[in-house]
Order: C-alpha cells, then structure tokens, then sequence
C-alpha cells in the first residue's frame, strides 16, 4: 500500500521476502516499511556487544576493541559496496552508541552521574546544540541506512551532542507523556512508516497541496509528525493494555501506558 501511494509498484517481492531472513539495510531491501533495517542491526548490536563485555573484563580494552570496530566499519562503509547480512556494516557504526548507552545507564544507577542545577543544564544543554548544529552542518547529509556518514569525528560529535543534549533536556523536564515516547520508541520507529504515507495523503487531499510541497512546510511536517505520533502510542497502548504481548518490557495494562 504505500509503495502504490509512493507510485513504486515495480518492487520486486521475492527480494524482499528473502531480505527478512538475509537483512540487508537499505530501502530496496525493505520496501514494506524502510525504518525495519535497524531491528536486525540493534539484535546484532546487543549480541555483539555482550560478547565482548563478557569476555573483555578491562574497560579500558573494550573501549579500545570498541573503538576499532567503529573505525573498521567507517571503512568497510567508505570502500566497500556490499552490504553484509544483518545490518553488520551498520552495527559497527552503532555499536559506541548502545555501548555510551549501557555504561550511562549503569553509572546512573549507582548514583556516579552528577544532578545539574537549572542554569548548569541550561548552559551545558545550549554548548550541547551548538555543538550539534555546527557538527551536523558541517558534515552535511547522513543516512545509516545507505552508509553515509559523512566525516567519522564529526559524526560522533553531533550524534553524541545530540543525545546529550535530549539527555539533560528529559532528566530536566521528563512529564509521563514523555516518558512514554521513550518506552514506545521502539514500536514507533517499526510502523511509523505505513502510517506516514496514509497521514501524507490525507493531509495533502485536505490541503490540496501536492505532497511534496506538504512536506516542504513547517506547519504540515509538525502537524503530520503529531498526528503519525499519536496513531502509533494508540497502537501501542493498545497492545500493551489488552494483548498478551508485552512491548518494550511493559506490564500488561501498567500504569506508565497512562496518560
């Protein structure tokens, strides 16, 4: 359905029945919902990274092997057009994030990361978006999906600005509607993408505006984005209060799902 509405109906189904065991990334490769190549990525990400957090005791080595695995996949990516089974290429490349991720977390537990008063936060959180804006401008365009990176330092230092910056921000101001984005984020990075195009549509049929112009505008891409957000936690909320699956390690029915 949303390659018609795309007008690409020339995709080949046999390539991408295959490609759900192969998992390769790229939107050829997953032309039912392109957003799908990170799951394989962030499975093989964990797997890898548990592995080498088992069997490396020393955290300054396994910083190191970290490191290299980026590097090499930076490399792998720049030269190399093949692109390796279960978003591999991808996961080296991913790999410093889940790792910055699982030791933040872990120290924040023990109590280890300092609490910033109001006007420290704001002053690191605006140095944070500086330096993100400068970075990601300076490097230009990203996609992980198609390996484009642009420059490695610049990269990493947007990336990890970015994160931090959203760090401070929700450990400032973290409302339960907030807090439920991040339990769902997962569920919505898998099916925002259906959604997206039915929204896109609509929104352009109300308007009566080509849907490339609509994208091109602030108010509809704000608009669309708040209402893909919404169908996507009502999903979400759906499932986790009457199904017996769990999502994103939620109770059945848990009071966090409430907003």
């Amino acid at each position: 359905m949303e390659r018609t509405m795309r007008g690409q109906t020339d995709i080949p189904v046999l390539s991408d029945l295959l490609n759900i065991f192969v998992a390769q990334r790229g939107s050829e490769g997953y032309a039912f919902n392109v957003a799908l190549w990170f799951l394989p990525c962030l499975f093989v990400t964990q797997i890898v990274f548990y592995v080498a957090d088992r069997y490396i005791k020393n955290p300054y080595i396994l910083a190191v092997a970290i490191a290299a695995l980026s590097v090499g996949g930076y490399v792998y990516n720049l030269f190399v057009p093949f692109r390796l089974p279960w978003c591999v290429d991808s996961m080296a490349m991913v790999l410093p994030f889940y790792a910055a991720g699982y030791f933040l977390a872990r120290r924040r537990c023990k109590g280890a990361i300092p609490v910033l008063s109001g006007i420290k936060t704001a002053v690191v959180a605006v140095a944070l978006m500086a330096v993100l804006l400068v970075c990601a401008y300076a490097n230009g365009r990203v996609d992980m999906d198609t390996g484009i990176y642009g420059n490695y330092f610049l990269f990493y230092c947007a990336a990890f600005a970015g994160i931090l910056f959203f760090y401070l921000l929700c450990n400032f101001y973290s409302p339960r509607w907030i807090r439920c984005l991040g339990t769902g984020s997962l569920v919505i990075m898998c099916i925002h993408e259906p959604p997206k195009r039915v929204v896109i549509q609509l929104t352009s049929l109300a308007a009566g505006m080509p849907s490339d112009v609509l994208c091109a505008t602030i108010f509809f891409v704000l608009l669309d984005a708040a209402a893909i957000l919404f169908l996507c936690m009502v999903f979400y909320f759906v499932i986790n209060r009457f199904s017996p699956l769990e999502l994103a390690g939620q109770k059945r029915g848990g009071t966090d799902l409430v907003f």
